[in-house]
């Protein structure tokens, strides 16, 4: 898992892609530390990283707007393996989680499944699947 991690060097980047590409699994978490340039030149790498898609803006309302505007999970497959332990009785569960800011991608891979999308006007993708390898991203 990466959790919010602002960059990493070359040799790190090409250590996780050979994990996953062997079968591993990575997810990935953006946050407010995220270098969306160095993220972009290095895990999304013209559609052939890790990123299913080029990170392009934060988008939502940050700290500094008032009112914030809070966004919740839309569409969501409960028969993924992320959200399967919540399709017995808690389906509610995801969709109470608040978000404020999401990243929006652009050149998302057409072979990446959308897992959630948020309630925003664009349907904007929360969780993205994509095979890479033999892996899961």
């Amino acid at each position: 898992m990466l959790g919010n991690v602002q960059s990493l060097t070359e040799d790190k980047v090409q250590k996780l892609e050979a994990y996953v590409s062997a079968g591993g699994g990575l997810f990935i978490s953006l946050g407010n530390k995220i270098d969306k340039v160095s993220w972009n030149e290095m895990f999304f790498k013209k559609g052939k990283g890790l990123l299913p898609g080029e990170l392009v803006e934060i988008a939502g309302t940050g700290p500094d707007r008032d009112p914030r505007v809070p966004r919740r999970m839309n569409h969501v497959n409960f028969d993924h393996k992320i959200f399967s332990v919540f399709k017995k009785g808690l389906q509610h569960a995801p969709r109470d989680l608040v978000f404020y800011q999401y990243y929006r991608l652009d050149k998302v891979d057409t072979e990446a499944v959308v897992v959630a999308d948020y309630d925003d006007p664009f349907g904007t993708p929360l969780f993205l699947d994509r095979k890479f390898g033999e892996g899961h991203v």
